[in-house]
Formats: C-alpha cells, structure tokens, sequence
C-alpha cells in the first residue's frame, strides 16, 4: 500500500468510529450525546480531506472507504436520531421510519453518484447536490440547538420536515460550493474573514448554539444563487427569442 493514504485513511477510519458509536449511543437513548459525535464525524472527514492535500495521497481506495464511512456517519447516524425522536411523535415504528429511510436512501443514492463521476481525485469540483456530510450536520446540529432551549411537537415537526428536505436536495441538481471556494472567498474578503473568526471564537465558547445557524445559512446560500442563476438565464433567453 502506498504509505502516502495512510494518513487520510486514518482520519476515514475515525470518523467511522464515531459513526458507529454515535449509533451505539443513539440506540441507548443518548441522543444528545450521539448528535455531537455526528459532528466529530465531520471533523474527522474534512481532517480526512486536509490530510490528502498535504500527503498528495489520493487513491480510488480511499475515496470509497471514505464514502462507505460517510454511509455509516453520514447517512445512518443522522436516520437513526431522526428515527428515535420520530417514536416520540408516532406510535408505529414503521410511520416514525418513513423519513428516516428516505434521508438513508437519498444519501446513499448521493454517494453512489458521486463516487461515478469522480474522474480527478486530486481536483475538487463544486458540488451537485447536497453532500451528505453537510446534510447530516443540519439534522444533528438542529437537534442540539433545539435540545438547549425547548422540543416541542412544533420543533420535532420542523425536524423531520428539515430531514426531508435535506434528503431531497441530497439527490436534486442544485450546485452547493465545495469548502474551498468558500475558503477562498472568506481570504479574499476582509470583512468575511473578520466575521468568520468571530463565528469561530463563539463556536467555542458556544458550539451548541452557532453550528446550526452557520449550516443553515450555507444551505440557503446556495439555493438562493441557485434560483439566481435560474432567474438569469430566463432573462437571457427572452432576451435573445
């Protein structure tokens, strides 16, 4: 084996970990504490990423172990609190599944197109469709902004409503940045990078409070330049008929 994947399969390796004892967790009723290990996740898979660009260690190998990793973190995790919480709603499991197995099933089905498009690892594209990663954030971060103030059976609503959506767009064709570009943009721009420090500094002193809304905004950023670039292409092409 090439020594230079390693590394980036060692974080893979670890976010899977936590996957599966964030399930463990969920399944023993501790869902608060299996929401924050999805976020662990998270780290461990941009860590992942972090650690290819600076071993130059890509490898088919490792772009699949990352995506059955991201399954397990990603995508059953996330299903299981939604499905742990939905029985607090409905009195047949199989009702309170329903959602659940749909945000399972549009992850899976988001992998599995991604990973038959990659063509050069080593170049990251912007993204069609919602990354799963990014999916799973919103549900496991919502739960724990709403954990911290109150869950009522209006919050558990928006919960699975914000499950469902999320899995749709995980499959639609709406473009998302890949971190990078909004990287690249934030270094560019002072204010931005002055805001991003600030919203890191109170992620640390109030993480429960900040993932969400940050997640949240990235999500409607993108639908909104989305619709944008819709909107102008209409234009464009009543302009020409």
């Amino acid at each position: 084996m090439n020594k230079r994947i390693i590394l980036p399969n060692i974080f893979t390796g670890i976010n899977l970990f936590f996957g599966f004892f964030a399930i463990l967790f969920i399944m023993e009723g501790k869902l608060l504490i299996g929401a924050w290990f999805i976020l662990l996740c998270f780290l461990m898979d941009g860590m992942d990423g972090v650690a290819a660009r600076m071993t130059k260690g890509y490898s088919l190998f490792g772009a699949n172990f990352d995506s059955i990793a991201d399954i397990v973190s990603f995508g059953i995790a996330p299903a299981m609190l939604m499905f742990f919480v939905s029985k607090s709603i409905f009195r047949s499991d199989i009702i309170a599944g329903i959602v659940p197995y749909i945000f399972a099933l549009c992850g899976a089905l988001r992998l599995a197109r991604f990973n038959t498009h990659l063509i050069n690892l080593a170049v990251k594209h912007d993204f069609i469709g919602l990354p799963i990663p990014i999916a799973a954030v919103l549900m496991s971060s919502f739960f724990i902004f709403f954990r911290k103030i109150e869950i009522n059976s209006t919050v558990l609503i928006l919960f699975h409503f914000l499950g469902l959506v999320t899995a749709l767009l995980m499959v639609s064709k709406i473009t998302f940045l890949n971190f990078n570009s909004v990287m690249k943009n934030i270094y560019q721009n002072k204010v931005l990078f002055i805001i991003s420090l600030c919203t890191v500094v109170t992620a640390m002193i109030i993480p429960h409070f900040i993932f969400f809304p940050v997640f949240f905004i990235y999500l409607n950023w993108d639908i909104i330049l989305h619709i944008a670039a819709i909107h102008r292409n209409i234009k464009v092409e009543n302009t020409n008929s």
